[in-house]
């Protein structure tokens, strides 16, 4: 039986690494701002950027307060999403990535679909790749195979292939992702490594 949902209910941490961050940043900012699912906070983490991500990031917080951002004191994408987690206070948890975009009811479809599913469990969904320029075959070709695992819930099936699930769309518990080890990957690239972690503890992908 599905569990009961709420709208707005629960908490989503998203954890997002920026390194020159424009001119993508805002558009991809503004996708979250409009999220039909408004029980969020975005912690970016400021990976050294030379260019004027650091000027944007302090006007944004300063529009709203789900919004935080830290310097990362490491360097590269890993330690700047292990610092992110760590100040995590969501029941759920999900990446963003500077240069992609949030359909409006992403957030909202998500959770309600983790919900509905419950612990240890990933969820995911389609995908659609765009650039300013056209698509190579290659980009193509990764998004008909993404969106073809998810189609079939296959995602482990294939996973020797190529990260099956795209790095800036899931959504877990935050006490899940924590019991498979977090950001704490064993390999690069992190969210590949990720995706083996989610396979050794059993979790389901959905």
């Amino acid at each position: 039986m599905p569990k009961a949902y709420k709208k707005d209910e629960h908490k989503i941490s998203l954890v997002m690494p920026v390194r020159n961050g424009m001119p993508y940043l805002k558009a991809c900012i503004n996708s979250i701002l409009s999220q039909t699912w408004t029980n969020w906070e975005l912690i970016i983490i400021n990976d050294h950027s030379t260019d004027n991500t650091t000027a944007l990031l302090k006007e944004i917080s300063n529009d709203d307060p789900r919004i935080q951002w830290h310097n990362n004191e490491g360097v590269g994408i890993t330690p700047a999403l292990i610092k992110a987690s760590i100040y995590c206070s969501g029941e759920m948890i999900s990446r963003m990535d500077a240069d992609d975009l949030m359909p409006p009811d992403k957030l909202e479809n998500l959770c309600k679909l983790l919900v509905n599913s419950g612990r240890q469990t990933i969820v995911t969904g389609m995908v659609e790749y765009f650039s300013d320029t056209a698509l190579g075959e290659g980009y193509i070709n990764y998004m008909n195979w993404l969106n073809k695992l998810s189609s079939s819930q296959s995602h482990y099936d294939e996973i020797y292939k190529e990260c099956s699930v795209a790095s800036a769309n899931w959504l877990m518990y935050l006490d899940d992702f924590y019991k498979c080890g977090g950001f704490d990957v064993k390999m690069y690239p992190e969210d590949y490594s990720l995706l083996f972690e989610w396979r050794r503890a059993r979790y389901k992908i959905i």
